[in-house]
């Protein structure tokens, strides 16, 4: 019974000398509003990078897309021009080609829809970034009330 109120002296005695640390909370440092306007600012970049990596991905799928759609297209003509048993199989070929292309076009339209959003997000972390350091939207004076 004592080691337990002992356990239990020591644990409320750490939570009342530093209640942040208890919770989980990092201490604050001084960080200066214009450093921590960098660091937004340097992420910011960093969320442009990717969108930029993520466009460029979605126009290397609509690129495949593309071409998976000529091929499923040339072995239609294939197949209509083959007999009987060789058709089916062509036929089969350009459906699977058409699927590819699809997903391929899906996944394009992901690709730029994260890359809008990372946009978005980058935005707003200058925008932010720009009230930290006392100025408004790239550099105008921010109005006062």
């Amino acid at each position: 019974m004592r080691i337990l109120v002992a356990g239990l002296a020591a644990a409320l005695a750490l939570v009342c000398a530093r209640p942040a640390d208890a919770c989980g909370i990092p201490p604050v440092s001084d960080v200066t509003p214009q450093q921590d306007a960098t660091s937004l600012l340097t992420l910011a970049t960093q969320l442009e990078s990717q969108a930029a990596t993520s466009d460029a991905n979605a126009v290397a799928a609509d690129r495949q897309a593309t071409m998976l759609t000529a091929r499923g297209r040339e072995m239609r003509v294939l197949a209509a021009r083959a007999i009987d048993p060789d058709r089916s199989r062509l036929l089969a070929r350009a459906f699977a080609l058409e699927a590819q292309a699809a997903q391929s076009r899906a996944q394009a339209a992901q690709m730029r829809e994260r890359a809008a959003n990372l946009r978005v997000q980058a935005i707003d972390l200058r925008a932010r970034a720009a009230k930290l350091a006392g100025g408004g939207w790239r550099g105008r004076p921010q109005p006062t009330a």
